[in-house]
């Protein structure tokens, strides 16, 4: 990329990227590129970020006022997704189920998890804008993936790889998960990137097309399914100076892809390009981009079965 030293020009990629580093605390000053002492951010400062054809989903702790004049590049945790998924993601003319998959799961609520689920979901996003907003005639109905017992048992580095998938028997366990749970890959793979056999340690959340063949939007990071990670949202916060904030313990950043900031008319799944008209892009996934429910007696891999297995 080309430097950005002297241009007064940002975007909100790289504001994001700035905040986010300054977040961290790290002002040490170091000679990174031989032009002199510098701070990370303003190193970050140099580079031309204005070709950047994604979005950054940052989440950092702390309670995070929320306004409706709030910036982009302010919003964090699931506010933050659900801002780019209302900017930068087509109009739902069919609504699918968006897909979780992550290798940690926290305590949650269903209250909680309708919050997320309105975040994700692209039709709720743009119906629901504010934060905390929630409909309360809402059910559950996205989809997680997570890999079953079978899965971790049948995997090619056998139970000790289940240490990469970390949910607790008890967070795994809760009853309002059960509807939504997905396998990780189908008994044996059907499409050249899946990778049915190998233990997932990626986070990725999306919401397919119309067609099924390709994704609205797509997000890739360290988030997992958590308030930790994604923040809830605090309604009328009186300790913290009023109004409405979200909450997020720890620090976490994805990348955020659409059509509309990829600037094609279809983003599709590796593998589904046959050529047809329009300008596309593809993105290469390891497991079904329609994921098979749990069978009835399938259950989520505990990361307790990894001592269990040892004894």
């Amino acid at each position: 990329m080309g430097s950005n030293a002297g241009n007064e020009t940002t975007n909100d990629y790289e504001e994001t990227l700035v905040n986010y580093v300054n977040s961290l605390g790290y002002t040490t000053q170091r000679n990174w590129t031989g032009r002199g002492s510098e701070t990370l951010s303003q190193l970050i400062r140099r580079y031309d970020y204005s070709g950047a054809k994604a979005r950054l989903i940052p989440s950092t702790p702390g309670y995070h006022r929320v306004h409706d004049n709030t910036q982009p590049a302010r919003l964090v945790g699931h506010l933050a997704l659900r801002d780019a998924i209302r900017r930068f993601a087509p109009t739902p003319d069919a609504i699918h189920p968006a897909v979780c998959q992550v290798s940690s799961i926290g305590s949650l609520s269903k209250k909680y998890l309708l919050e997320f689920q309105t975040s994700i979901e692209s039709g709720l996003a743009r119906q629901y804008p504010k934060a905390g907003d929630v409909a309360s005639d809402q059910s559950l109905r996205f989809k997680l993936v997570f890999p079953t017992m079978k899965e971790i048992f049948g995997a090619m580095g056998g139970i000790m790889q289940g240490g990469c998938v970390c949910g607790s028997k008890r967070n795994v366990s809760a009853d309002v998960l059960r509807p939504l749970w997905h396998k990780w890959a189908a008994n044996s793979a059907s499409g050249p990137l899946e990778k049915p056999k190998n233990v997932p340690h990626i986070k990725s959340f999306f919401q397919t097309n119309r067609e099924q063949d390709g994704f609205d939007w797509l997000v890739i990071g360290s988030h997992n399914l958590s308030t930790a990670a994604w923040g809830s949202v605090k309604k009328n916060d009186a300790k913290h100076g009023g109004g409405d904030c979200i909450y997020v313990k720890s620090w976490e950043l994805a990348v955020f892809l659409s059509p509309q900031t990829l600037g094609v008319d279809k983003l599709l799944l590796w593998g589904n390009d046959n050529g047809g008209s329009g300008r596309t892009a593809t993105v290469p996934l390891p497991y079904k981009i329609n994921p098979d429910p749990y069978d009835s007696n399938d259950e989520p891999w505990t990361a307790e079965n990894i001592m269990q297995g040892m004894q």
